[in-house]
């Protein structure tokens, strides 16, 4: 293998700090019963028009795919803190909106 340029290096360093960061942050949220995930989510939708959006922009978001955003939302959904809505336009399209 080649020379790694210093644009490479960059990239990867910023890389283990981010997730050394989330990890962190990950941690002192389970503290409170949250994941860094599920902050996250809740972070974009708080901040959305009428704070909902579609899942596949919350996976874009977030990084997640959207079953894994689907898989996120279940215990968020079942506490109350976020729920389900229809777009009333077009049946094949549904918002998760902040309770």
């Amino acid at each position: 293998m080649g020379k790694v340029s210093e644009d490479f290096k960059f990239f990867l360093n910023l890389n283990v700090i981010q997730m050394v960061t989330a990890r962190k942050f990950d941690n002192q949220l389970r503290n409170h019963g949250i994941s860094y995930n599920e902050f996250m989510i809740l972070y974009h939708l708080g901040e959305a028009e009428d704070e909902k959006m579609r899942r596949i922009d919350i996976a874009e978001k977030v990084g997640l795919t959207p079953s894994g955003v689907t898989r996120t939302l279940v215990p968020l959904e079942k506490t109350g803190l976020v729920r389900k809505e229809v777009n009333s336009r077009d049946a094949r399209v549904s918002y998760v909106k902040l309770a």
